[in-house]
């Protein structure tokens, strides 16, 4: 009895911690290519409404996000979903203008939660602009020190503060091709509610 108690903890444990490559996520930092700091929710916060701001790498799970497909037809437009609180990147308030808030807050497949990832072969990052308002995801003021993030005009090729390196959490996960533009097949197919 004892010997069959122990054999059904070990596959029951072996199987509890199986994952199927294929449907691990991969969560990433986002880094400004300015600043090279991170995406980060203020505080730590998991409350909705929390703002979004660059600040120094730490590691830690308020820096780190998923990118999950939305199911758009191009396959360009994604939601951000903090893996810290499981909430998206949202544009407060629907706002389309320059100085929009970014904040996170709960997953409602919203147009204020999709935002378009797009390769800039030139610079070696990506654009990511909101769905809402067509602008993009900026370091305000262009700064290198750490402080919040909005939207605003997105500008040519070359603007620093509106490019982003996506950095996998783990150097196996690592991806190196861009086809036609779009982000690697390594960005979940899953879309959020």
């Amino acid at each position: 009895m004892k010997r069959l108690i122990t054999s059904v903890t070990v596959v029951v444990a072996i199987i509890a911690t199986a994952t199927p490559a294929s449907t691990a996520e991969i969560k990433y930092e986002l880094r400004p290519l300015n600043s090279g700091k991170c995406l980060d929710v203020v505080n730590g916060s998991r409350a909705n409404g929390a703002r979004i701001q660059q600040w120094t790498c730490s590691g830690n799970s308020q820096q780190k996000w998923y990118i999950r497909s939305t199911g758009h037809v191009s396959g360009e437009v994604y939601s951000i979903v903090s893996a810290h609180s499981g909430a998206c990147l949202d544009l407060r308030d629907n706002n389309s203008g320059n100085g929009a808030v970014v904040q996170q807050w709960t997953c409602s497949g919203g147009y204020n939660q999709k935002w378009w990832l797009t390769w800039d072969a030139g610079m070696g990052a990506y654009r990511i602009k909101a769905d809402v308002g067509q602008r993009c995801l900026d370091v305000t003021g262009a700064s290198t020190a750490n402080g919040y993030m909005q939207t605003w005009d997105c500008f040519a090729p070359g603007t620093r503060n509106q490019r982003f390196r996506l950095s996998p959490d783990s150097p196996r996960n690592a991806f190196s091709s861009h086809q036609n533009g779009r982000p690697a097949a390594a960005f979940a197919s899953t879309a959020t509610g």
